[in-house]
């Protein structure tokens, strides 16, 4: 496999994704990562754009707890939830999954690619957890997601879609 194939996610490229936080940003980030994933549009961090952002959510001081004003700027929406206890597939991604980790408590990250004969998921923002390239086995991931579990036996993923106009 070359180099660059290593990267590809779809038809984006792994690099584009933000994989990094330095407030408690972690929900601003998935959904700048499900925006890339829908339209190839993304915000660098360290930008005046990106700090706005910040702002807006909340998220500097504390949770982003103002993220449904974010999605509705970049015109996106949950379409779907789904009970993620048996996998993940294609037609599930962009995934926001809610993971528990003693760096960062209750986190969220996005699922953007999946190998299913392997069961592994290509996520972003866990990186302390999955390789430099974003892969876990969905076998460890369950790990994170078990710790995060308010009722048991609910997994829950929300997919990302554009909002229609």
């Amino acid at each position: 496999m070359s180099n660059d194939q290593t990267f590809k996610v779809g038809n984006r490229d792994w690099r584009n994704f933000l994989n990094q936080q330095f407030y408690s940003e972690c929900q601003l980030i998935t959904a700048i990562n499900a925006r890339y994933w829908l339209t190839g549009k993304t915000i660098k961090q360290h930008t005046k754009k990106y700090e706005r952002l910040v702002d807006l959510v909340g998220a500097r001081g504390g949770s982003a707890i103002g993220i449904g004003k974010v999605h509705k700027k970049f015109g996106i929406e949950v379409d779907k939830e789904y009970n993620i206890i048996f996998g993940i597939t294609p037609d599930m991604i962009p995934l926001e999954l809610t993971v528990w980790n003693h760096n960062y408590g209750y986190h969220s990250v996005l699922a953007v690619d999946c190998e299913i004969k392997s069961e592994a998921v290509r996520i972003t923002n866990f990186g302390r957890v999955t390789t430099s390239h974003g892969w876990i086995f969905f076998e460890e991931l369950q790990y994170y997601i078990k710790k995060a579990v308010i009722k048991k036996g609910e997994w829950i993923g929300r997919r990302f879609r554009i909002k229609p106009t």
